[in-house]
């Protein structure tokens, strides 16, 4: 029922914009060969203005690429190789879409200890992309210590987190002016992002 719901809102959505969703945790709905748990529903999502788990997309200067959520050493063997073959395709900024944010950052501080994924830090490190886009860790923009924005050497890592209330939290990028504005119900945070070697 609830992928019938969420299958509504996104092609509401792509009416209006471009609509981008890497699936989490939560999403999981079918097993690969491997038995490992996948989002085989989002799939069945894609259309015009709807890019999902395993595509690449070139807009707004950037190349977005749009990674799934790993089970196990398959599914995620299958992440490693999409960012490698991603790897120097454009001169374009080159922006993830991953659910996890990546550990020891303050992106993943979860208020008792960093829960963050150290395979995702270890891409970074390897492929460098100017950004990473993630959520999972909720309370990680309100924690002490915690943050919405990060940095891994030259890559700015974002975490939007969660909170109720009557707008969800929500970061703006600006990749003209590159800027980073991050919004909550009670606050607004705001990042100029240098895109040079650190």
């Amino acid at each position: 029922m609830q992928i019938v719901v969420v299958d509504k809102y996104l092609h509401r959505l792509r009416k209006q914009t471009h609509v981008v969703v890497c699936s989490g945790n939560h999403d999981l709905d079918s097993q690969n060969a491997a038995g490992e748990a996948v989002a085989a529903w989002l799939q069945e999502v894609k259309r015009e203005n709807i890019f999902v788990d395993g595509t690449s997309v070139e807009f707004c200067g950037a190349l977005l690429t749009i990674c799934p959520w790993w089970d196990g050493a398959v599914s995620r063997a299958e992440v490693e190789s999409q960012l490698m073959l991603q790897a120097g395709r454009s001169s374009r900024r080159w922006i993830w879409v991953y659910h996890a944010p990546p550990a020891d950052t303050a992106v993943c501080w979860n208020g008792r200890e960093f829960a963050g994924d150290e395979f995702l830090r270890g891409w970074i490190k390897r492929l460098t992309p100017d950004m990473v886009l993630s959520g999972h860790i909720h309370n990680a923009p309100f924690c002490k210590a915690g943050s919405w924005v990060d940095r891994i050497g030259k890559t700015w890592v974002f975490n939007v987190g969660r909170q109720p209330g009557p707008c969800p939290t929500f970061i703006s990028l600006d990749l003209d002016a590159m800027t980073a504005v991050w919004n909550s119900f009670e606050d607004q945070s705001f990042q100029r992002l240098a895109l040079m070697d650190s």
